[in-house]
């Protein structure tokens, strides 16, 4: 048996989370991690058993009332009518996850959440400032531009047709040469990320003539860096967990020509759409 908890309540306010704390919830626990902490509640505690299973493989449950982040599950109850059949619901603080039938989708997607939570609530962290993350859709590469956000803007907005959907205006460095992504996408309702990807290539924006050798590539990544890990550690973890991404440097140039010199130089074998009419309006 588990040892009786507090249902934890998250450390932040929201009108559509309030409507949700007053569901009954009957267990809960909150699991730690090194810079943050998930709560997790459910309202059947066969469930919550099952739950505090998977969480304790990711993290340690800690004695908490309030928590960074807040899962929560409402299992289908039975119904008087028959052949009548109520949804489980699986919440990521007010957002429906998950809407089915079946209790080991909830399980599994829950299983997903946590070990995502297990990383972005890790001081192992590094974000990197005037970058823009992208997903390659014919294979499902992923690349970060880094540079100016108007050169950025214009090579996203000239590929646009071939990318996945795109949500993160910044690349988080997670290490091992993964990066944490963002999609925005309807079938994810609400899901606003998914396990860490790896990285395909560091394209670095910069001024006719130069080119970054690897060394002082890492040490701009540095400069733009931010993020849980202290300072001091950051540019040794840069250089070690992006040992083996390429990098690559794309010369700024007239901003309706980046897109298709950008699939150029990636050998991506496609035309960029026309731009300027993107242009005129971004100005």
């Amino acid at each position: 048996m588990m040892p009786e908890r507090s249902i934890p309540k998250a450390n932040f306010e929201s009108p559509c989370l309030e409507k949700l704390d007053r569901l009954k919830w009957v267990m809960g626990f909150c699991v730690g991690f090194s810079d943050g902490v998930l709560g997790v509640r459910c309202d059947c505690p066969q469930i919550g058993l099952k739950l505090l299973e998977i969480a304790q493989r990711f993290g340690t449950v800690v004695d908490s009332v309030t928590c960074d982040s807040l899962i929560s599950l409402k299992t289908g109850a039975g119904s008087q009518r028959r052949g009548l059949r109520h949804y489980n619901l699986l919440y990521s603080n007010h957002v429906v996850m998950l809407r089915t039938m079946n209790l080991d989708d909830c399980l599994k997607l829950f299983d997903d959440l946590v070990e995502v939570a297990s990383i972005t609530m890790s001081e192992r962290l590094v974000h990197v400032d005037d970058s823009r993350l992208f997903g390659w859709e014919a294979d499902d590469r992923v690349f970060s531009l880094v540079g100016p956000d108007d050169a950025c803007r214009a090579i996203v907005a000239g590929l646009r047709p071939y990318l996945m959907p795109e949500r993160t205006s910044f690349t988080t460095f997670c290490g091992q040469n993964l990066v944490v992504f963002s999609p925005l996408d309807d079938k994810w309702r609400g899901r606003l990320i998914q396990k860490p990807l790896p990285l395909s290539g560091l394209i670095f924006l910069d001024q006719p003539g130069k080119t970054l050798p690897r060394s002082q590539a890492i040490l701009r990544l540095f400069e733009l860096s931010s993020g849980p890990m202290a300072p001091s550690e950051r540019i040794g973890f840069l250089s070690q967990g992006l040992q083996h991404v390429p990098f690559y440097t794309l010369e700024i140039g007239e901003l309706a020509e980046m897109p298709q010199r950008f699939a150029n130089l990636l050998d991506l074998g496609v035309a960029a759409r026309d731009i300027r009419t993107f242009l005129e309006f971004a100005r």
